[in-house]
């Protein structure tokens, strides 16, 4: 037997007589936590990892599925591992830990739709976009407010368009944009909120254009005021003249009525930015 086999079955008997102790817990926490920081750590190298470095790190998380297959956290396990495998470029087995985690995990919606998002990513990269459109709306019907769910809509809008296929655009950038409304109706004054105004935008001006956006947003801040939502759609607002119109002056006036306002400071730098670009443009012209 071969020294790559005795280790499998030695993690394998391992695996058996731990699951049910009650230190198994405490156990795979300890080693995943392990795991995690070596892998953190390639990542953070200068040089690319070397085969023999990824090696380890696959058998360190392999592990931890073999030893501990019922973890509760044996999705994001799997999800690293995926990584991993990518990284190593095994992308047949990438694929076979993503369809695990859909499989197994379905009631784990941030992991699940990750997974399926990385599905969908590697069959685009193999030119088979029915795949990859499958995944993309696997994610929409079954986990739209997630984070992936949310920049999904969006993201299989704009893939149509840039396909040209009309009708499906439409359709796919009007249910974005349902969303979103949802979104803002439901939690205003959430971060959540600040993604779907964001990500609102370009539905609008793809169904009803610049001017359309800029009616939308006023809608915004006249309906939410005083929230996060409010306050992105001025600097949203801004951005539209700003890049899409190219009037620098109307954008810069909302700017500084964000700044005027009692809103989150990432809101506020972002204006500031946009401002010092606005003045910049203006010094080179003079």
């Amino acid at each position: 037997m071969s020294c790559r086999n005795i280790r499998f079955f030695a993690l394998l008997l391992a695996g058996i007589i731990l699951c049910g102790c009650s230190g198994g817990t405490y156990h795979a926490e300890k080693l995943f936590w392990k795991a995690e920081q070596r892998f953190k750590q390639t990542l953070g190298q200068d040089k690319k990892p070397s085969p023999k470095e990824l090696e380890d790190l696959i058998y360190a998380f392999q592990e931890i599925t073999i030893r501990f297959p019922v973890w509760e956290k044996d999705s994001q396990v799997r999800m690293s591992l995926a990584s991993l495998y990518l990284m190593q470029g095994s992308i047949d087995k990438a694929e076979a830990q993503y369809r695990k985690v859909c499989e197994s995990y379905a009631d784990q919606p941030l992991q699940c739709s990750s997974a399926l998002k990385n599905l969908g990513l590697i069959f685009e990269n193999q030119n088979e976009w029915e795949k990859a459109e499958e995944c993309y709306i696997k994610i929409i019907e079954n986990f739209p407010l997630t984070p992936n769910g949310m920049i999904t809509c969006i993201y299989l809008a704009q893939k149509y368009q840039d396909r040209g296929e009309a009708d499906k655009a439409k359709g796919a950038y009007l249910a974005a944009l349902s969303l979103y409304r949802k979104v803002l109706e439901n939690v205003p004054d959430n971060p959540q909120a600040l993604h779907a105004v964001n990500m609102s935008v370009p539905c609008v001006i793809y169904l009803e254009g610049e001017q359309g956006a800029l009616v939308y947003l006023k809608e915004i801040q006249g309906n939410f005021k005083g929230t996060l939502a409010a306050h992105q759609a001025l600097l949203s607002a801004g951005r539209v003249y700003q890049y899409n119109l190219k009037q620098p002056e109307n954008a810069a006036e909302l700017y500084k009525l964000l700044l005027k306002t009692k809103t989150i400071e990432s809101l506020r730098q972002q204006a500031e930015e946009e401002l010092k670009k606005i003045e910049t443009v203006s010094d080179d012209r003079k």
